[in-house]
């Protein structure tokens, strides 16, 4: 899961650990961007 973005396999953890962290604190946010509406 590597991208430009992210060169270093830790600042790709970091990332998905704040991605993963932000769809735990936010859900409704999350379904509400997928389309679902909550």
């Amino acid at each position: 899961m590597a991208n430009v973005f992210h060169k270093e396999r830790n600042d790709i953890m970091q990332a998905f650990d704040r991605f993963t962290a932000y769809i735990h604190e936010h859900p409704e946010k999350v379904l509400q961007r997928l389309g679902d509406g909550a």
